[in-house]
């Protein structure tokens, strides 16, 4: 069975009568048929599939390439060609509850039963996978399908944690493969090999903090081409090994010109972020692809900025992994802390190896949960923080430490109440604050009404538009015609500190040292060699 007809058989779920990418799939004694998480036994040959981008035409140049669809090769050439699409049918898809998570299958079996015993529709799901020694599946009790979002809705389902989409029917297509004079049409899904790199040539992609914009890009590996879910253009997928994968995001994530153990101590988190990742992002399971090549994963550029510095890393620490408590770590990194790291109860997680400290050589826990210790944290400005930029002999991206510490930006009341529909602003309250002090829950009270948002991330947004505020470790002060918000740090907070990263790494810490600072407990794992 090739891999683009295994990819589809781990995403059918008609009768939920599936198969993994193992082609394995049981029944539950007295039960329905039990949706397998995929086993990769084999992590040195592990390849990952990455979401690149979604559109009608596309402009593809290699120094040769072959289009190969059912294990027959279509066409062949040199240089340029093009794919448009021509035709499509969108797939048929079904929405299920999640009723429950679990650890292990047994207690998942155990609770499966006694919910079908009370009448109820519901089966057993699994995401996450077996890759090598870690284990990352996870065991979802769901019931359904309804027909729509809005009948879940209606039985008060909104949050979208609570529930999933899966493949009745997969969407089905054509496309036209243009080479010089031949035109070829080919039904969707086949594939583009290649020799060497494959660049896509000026196009579109939409990326949730730059919007839309036109790239240039090479890319490793091989692609898929599908048609896309909605039946109205075609998704284009790059198939890579990991190791590659990690190649193409180290740059994105990470300045290549970072000190070289700062890099590294960033290569094992993008690997540990992309397997513990794998086949768990909900959103994903319709897609033919685990991962994306922007911020929703992490960002992928394929081999377009990599240069011998980011090689180093990657090849340095190939096939490492974090791991705490024998689990893989939910892997986080951020540009700047600000000089406050996060706890996970900033995304509402209960994550041990994340607590608040600051980013200083004492590590001293931290608890900014009132306005006046926010305050004074942002005013007084801590020089030993490591993400301060306050160092002799500063070059290179790392000069640009300082611009993100500290920061402010003016809020219009006006353009901010139109948008939220409450008039003219008045009041901007933070309402509950994590304990490195980022903002939660946001009250906007306006002349018409009032707004509360929830979520560090839908905060920035709404006080950033149009874009994102750096960062949600900030408080506010009144001005003429709106607001002044005084913050620090760029990101979430959570997890490793980029900025903070490169300047320990000038100060001569290894990158299991920054590591074990940033993820404290955490041990370093091969899973393959």
């Amino acid at each position: 069975m090739n891999p683009i007809s295994r990819r589809w058989l781990l995403l059918l779920v008609a009768v939920l009568s599936c198969r993994t990418t193992t082609g394995v799939s049981r029944k539950a004694e007295g039960g329905p048929i039990v949706v397998e998480a995929p086993v990769i036994p084999d992590t040195s040959t592990f390849l990952v599939r990455v979401g690149i981008a979604r559109d009608g035409k596309f402009h593809m140049r290699a120094n040769s390439f072959s289009i190969w669809k059912d294990g027959e090769r279509i066409l062949s050439g040199k240089g340029d060609f093009r794919l448009r699409f021509v035709r499509g049918r969108p797939a048929r898809v079904g929405y299920f509850e999640i009723l429950s998570r679990h650890q292990d299958m047994g207690s998942a079996i155990v609770d499966l039963k006694i919910l079908q015993e009370s009448g109820r529709r519901v089966r057993l799901f699994a995401i996450g996978a077996l890759i090598g020694p870690v284990d990352t599946r996870e065991f979802l009790l769901i019931e359904g399908p309804y027909s729509s979002l809005e009948e879940l809705k209606r039985r008060g389902i909104t949050d979208s944690t609570r529930y999933l989409r899966l493949l009745v029917e997969p969407p089905s297509g054509e496309a036209e493969v243009i080479y010089g004079k031949e035109r070829v049409r080919i039904s969707t899904p086949f594939e583009i090999r290649y020799s060497g790199l494959l660049t896509l040539v000026d196009y579109r992609e939409y990326d949730p903090l730059h919007g839309s914009r036109r790239l240039t890009r090479k890319y490793p590996g091989y692609f898929e081409v599908w048609t896309g879910v909605e039946g109205k253009a075609l998704t284009l997928v790059n198939v890579v090994h990991l190791e590659d994968y990690i190649t193409g995001v180290l740059p994105y994530e990470m300045r290549p010109d970072f000190p070289i153990e700062a890099l590294r101590a960033q290569a094992i988190l993008a690997r540990t972020h992309a397997v513990s990742n794998y086949n768990r992002k909900l959103n994903l399971l319709i897609r033919p692809y685990q991962l994306t090549d922007d911020v929703f994963t992490q960002v992928y550029g394929g081999f377009t900025s990599i240069n011998e510095r980011v090689l180093r890393a990657v090849r340095s620490t190939r096939g490492q992994v974090l791991s705490y408590a024998n689990r893989i770590v939910e892997a986080y990194f951020h540009s700047s802390c600000g000089g406050s790291l996060e706890s996970s109860d900033v995304w509402n997680l209960d994550l041990d190896y994340y607590v608040a400290r600051a980013d200083n050589s004492d590590g001293v826990l931290l608890d900014l949960r009132d306005e006046l210790s926010v305050r004074r944290f942002i005013d007084n400005p801590d020089p030993r923080a490591y993400c301060s930029g306050m160092r002799d002999s500063v070059s290179g991206s790392l000069k640009g430490a300082r611009k993100v510490f500290r920061w402010s930006r003016f809020v219009d009341a006006d353009l901010l109440g139109g948008r939220l529909g409450v008039g003219r602003v008045v009041e901007i309250i933070p309402v509950e604050r994590s304990k490195g002090g980022r903002v939660k829950r946001l009250l906007i009270v306006g002349e018409k009404g009032r707004r509360t948002i929830e979520g560090e991330l839908s905060i920035r947004r709404t006080l950033g538009h149009p874009g994102y505020l750096r960062s949600a470790l900030f408080y506010v002060e009144p001005k003429a015609g709106g607001f002044l918000i005084r913050g620090a740090g760029f990101g979430h907070g959570l997890g490793m500190c980029q900025y903070g990263a490169g300047f320990r790494a000038l100060e001569g810490q290894k990158f299991y040292q920054i590591l074990q600072f940033y993820v404290p407990g955490s041990r370093i794992k091969r899973i393959y060699f």
